[in-house]
């Protein structure tokens, strides 16, 4: 009985030896390597847009507008230098400010952020798998 118990303990250490070194050698690197393959990315969530937001923006977008109009009245022959470029530049600013606040757009519903995976570039690859320990 003393020889089939010291067999069993030696083969007992074997396997549990040969399983470990699978493990930290074979299974850990794949499954390491599998994981920073991908990257996960995320979109933004997009906003609802309703259709109250779109008017107060066109009304926004016209205020800002007529706000050129209020500068000095031109006086006859004169050129009002002053109101010609209040209304070159600020035509264009006007525009950009409305069509962020959703002038020109249609109403829609809010969209949650979607989760994504996309290849990873090297440099992420490389830094991942230093991360993870190889």
């Amino acid at each position: 009985m003393g020889n089939s118990k010291i067999i069993i303990l030696i083969s007992v250490c074997l396997i549990v030896l040969f399983v470990s070194t699978f493990y930290w050698f074979h299974f850990r690197p794949a499954h390491i390597k599998m994981e920073c393959s991908w990257t996960q990315e995320q979109t933004e969530a997009i906003p609802e847009l309703t259709q109250e937001q779109i008017d107060l923006a066109k009304q926004d977008y016209d205020t800002c507008l007529k706000s050129c109009d209020k500068i000095a009245e031109d006086i006859p022959g004169q050129i009002n230098f002053q109101k010609m470029v209040c209304g070159l530049w600020h035509s264009s600013n006007c525009e950009a400010s409305a069509t962020s606040k959703g002038f020109g757009k249609s109403p829609r519903p809010a969209v949650p952020p979607q989760t994504y995976y996309r290849a990873s570039v090297p440099s992420e690859y490389t830094f991942c798998l230093h991360s993870k320990g190889l």
